[in-house]
């Protein structure tokens, strides 16, 4: 009984092992499930596309009409997909143009300030040699000699306002020299420069200290002009018989007397006359820019 049991148990043990080996062996044969279906797909994709390819070379319409579908579908992912790019570009451009315009508005700017200055400087070029146009033919006789000079600035003491000059020419220029402009007598020096002899001081007629000898256009009386520290001079010294001719509006120009001033030129008009004083206005009204020394009188 127990031997026939024992060769019960080895023969059921003999079976499971048979059984192991079987299973075993099936499955080391056995090709893995996804395999097939794996070349089976790659296999399907290139039969496909060299359909797909062979169709177009021979201009199927099919494969435009596939194309054209597919265009269709992919456009709006890839329009989704390049905006951020196109923006970003577009804003990288926009950006640059921004900065290479500020440089050029700077640029532009600068170029119309030296301009601006380079027609101020021509506009004044001109002014100065209009202005001295006019002081050359100022001069009443053509035998006398002149110099021209630039006004460079005004002292005053609180008494007396002296204009200061530089002449164009050092030659000439000596104290009680006629000043004058085009319009009229601005004064006569009354210093002259002790390091350079084309610096000069000139002591204009409205200063209290001036005395210019002068006659009156009209009737040829003579008498003085002189000087009130301010926009009117008064006339001195006048005969008795010319102050019933004289009236406002006659002119007052140089008599001559006195060896300082030629005889013509103008002085200053009539302005008031009353039975105590006779009041007369410049002709040169303003600080001139130029002005003309004469000498060889």
């Amino acid at each position: 009984m127990t031997k026939f049991a024992n060769l019960k148990l080895e023969s059921f043990a003999l079976r499971r092992q048979t059984s192991r080996h079987a299973f075993v062996s099936q499955g080391i044969n056995r090709p893995s499930l996804g395999h097939p279906y794996l070349s089976l797909g790659i296999f399907s994709s290139l039969v496909g596309a060299l359909i797909i390819f062979t169709l177009s070379i021979h201009n199927n319409k099919a494969v435009h009409h596939l194309n054209a579908a597919l265009l269709d579908m992919t456009a709006p992912l890839v329009d989704a997909v390049t905006q951020p790019f196109t923006a970003l570009v577009s804003w990288s451009d926009t950006l640059r143009a921004h900065k290479s315009l500020r440089a050029e508005v700077a640029f532009l700017r600068e170029e119309n300030e030296r301009h601006l200055s380079l027609i101020q400087s021509l506009r004044q070029q001109a002014l100065d040699h209009q202005q001295l146009q006019q002081l050359a033919r100022a001069i009443p006789d053509p035998r006398i000699e002149h110099v021209s000079a630039r006004v460079i600035g005004r002292v005053s003491d609180g008494m007396n306002a002296l204009l200061t000059i530089k002449a164009m020419d050092k030659n000439g220029v000596a104290k009680d020299q006629p000043v004058i402009t085009a319009d009229g007598v601005v004064g006569r020096v009354s210093e002259v420069g002790g390091f350079s002899a084309t610096t000069a001081r000139v002591m204009p007629l409205t200063d209290l200290s001036s005395r210019i000898p002068v006659e009156i256009e009209s009737s040829q009386d003579h008498g003085v002009i002189a000087g009130q520290n301010g926009p009117e001079l008064r006339l001195i010294h006048l005969e008795k018989s010319a102050k019933v001719k004289i009236k406002a509006g006659d002119r007052l120009i140089t008599s001559g007397y006195g060896g300082i001033f030629p005889r013509g030129l103008p002085v200053a008009v009539v302005t008031e006359v009353t039975s105590d004083m006779i009041k007369a206005r410049p002709f040169v009204k303003e600080t001139p820019a130029f002005v003309t020394i004469l000498f060889g009188l």
